[in-house]
């Protein structure tokens, strides 16, 4: 094979292999609460001003087990009902569903962000403002429970 030739393939080779590189991995969030093979990363709940009934938490739940692990109820004192939904697009529509279960995959997670699942805090007790602090627990299938401090922020982190 001529050396130019030669040259050519070995770059295309190389280039091909640059582009083919995954990116590092992010640093892992550290876990704020954890529970047996279950953990808490990156949680937040959304400011509600006085008068509002409703907020909104987010947060990832990793799975470190062997096994898939469900959550099958959500509670905060903060508030008279707290749920888990689901959001969808139907018919051109956005759709808010209850959740009665959330599966953590075994040797996964869940994120729970804005515009997707999420948890529902409703029946506010009181306003919730920047700075302040919120706890869920969550239940598992295991007979296991996972209690979570939330931050209180205006916006995502």
């Amino acid at each position: 094979m001529p050396v130019a030739i030669r040259a050519a393939c070995l770059s295309l080779l190389l280039v091909l292999g640059a582009c083919s590189r995954q990116a590092p991995p992010p640093a892992a969030e550290a876990a704020v609460a954890s529970q047996g093979a279950i953990s808490a990363q990156a949680p937040w709940v959304r400011a509600a001003p006085p008068g509002a009934s409703v907020t909104a938490g987010y947060l990832k739940l990793r799975n470190d087990g062997d096994q898939a692990v469900q959550v099958i109820a959500v509670h905060s004192e903060a508030a008279g009902e707290t749920m888990m939904h689901s959001m969808a697009t139907e018919n051109g529509l956005m759709q808010m569903r209850m959740l009665e279960r959330l599966e953590i995959p075994a040797h996964g997670s869940v994120a729970l962000a804005p515009g997707g699942t999420h948890l529902m805090l409703m029946g506010l007790k009181q306003a919730l403002s920047a700075g302040d602090e919120v706890t869920v627990s969550f239940r598992l299938d295991n007979g296991q429970e996972l209690s979570v401090p939330f931050p209180v922020r205006e916006t995502a982190p």
